[in-house]
């Protein structure tokens, strides 16, 4: 600037080439104390951004959660009708047919205490409904203490419809060669049994038998997303609060110099 203001003819003072240039020594303080802040600054941001995010996907999880809830106890309502052409997940239906005991498999693992209270391995027993002129239905009649006792006969079902389950990586593997099975996959399962294409559900049976143990009632799945909303909203406020009170410090020391103190030496 000195250099320009010659060129233009202006005469400057000597005292101004002193403090062109020259930051004052509270710039000199403050300057580097915000570089500082600038690595925490961004890891705070992308903490707060990324629990924030979490914490407004759990309100929408919610709101599918209350949904879901709400779509089960006006099923849990509703009385059981014939097997519509496309049923809703968890109506209610009323099915008659031959249950076939020599195709009937083992779902999943499940201990369960007996009258006595010692624990007791057990299944459930899965087996097809054939229906002349209709897909088969796979059916859940209960629980049993493992190994199943196959039932066979003819059976009006009353139960609710089931969606297929897909395996994730977390699934135990099924075991067609024992008729062993974790997921329950219609399609795959009537594939492996050697059955025709049966119907893309499973029939979830209720009632009070002893044995196969039915459900009673239709399954609640736990609604805990508002819980989760609040854990991350406020750890998206926590990081907030411990980043403002651990800068204030630094920001507070490189305040403004005044005249005859020296600088604050930067930690």
């Amino acid at each position: 600037m000195v250099l320009a203001l010659r060129r233009r003819g202006v005469a400057v003072p000597v005292h101004l080439h002193l403090l062109v240039g020259r930051r004052s020594p509270g710039a000199r303080v403050i300057l580097p104390s915000l570089r500082r802040l600038a690595v925490p600054f961004a890891c705070t941001l992308l903490l707060v951004g990324l629990t924030t995010s979490l914490g407004v996907w759990q309100v929408h999880r919610l709101a599918w959660k209350q949904a879901l809830l709400a779509s089960i106890d006006q099923a849990e309502r509703s009385p059981p009708v014939a097997l519509p052409p496309h049923p809703s997940p968890f109506q209610k239906i009323v099915v008659s047919g031959t249950l076939d005991a020599s195709h009937a498999i083992a779902y999943a693992d499940d201990v369960r205490d007996d009258v006595h209270g010692n624990a007791v391995m057990g299944t459930h027993l899965v087996e097809p409904l054939l229906r002349p002129g209709a897909p088969p239905i796979l059916v859940d009649l209960g629980w049993e203490p493992f190994p199943p006792k196959p039932e066979d006969g003819r059976a009006t079902i009353t139960g609710f419809i089931r969606p297929v389950e897909h395996p994730t990586w977390l699934s135990a593997r099924d075991d067609p060669g024992h008729r062993r099975y974790y997921t329950l996959d219609p399609p795959e399962i009537a594939a492996s049994l050697g059955l025709p294409a049966p119907e893309p559900f499973t029939l979830i049976a209720l009632g009070s038998a002893a044995l196969p143990d039915p459900q009673r009632t239709l399954p609640r799945p736990p609604n805990d997303h508002l819980q989760y909303a609040i854990t991350w909203f406020s750890l998206s406020l926590v990081g907030i609060v411990m980043f403002a009170v651990w800068a204030r410090r630094p920001v507070l020391e490189a305040g403004p110099v005044r005249p005859g103190r020296k600088p604050a030496a930067s930690r």
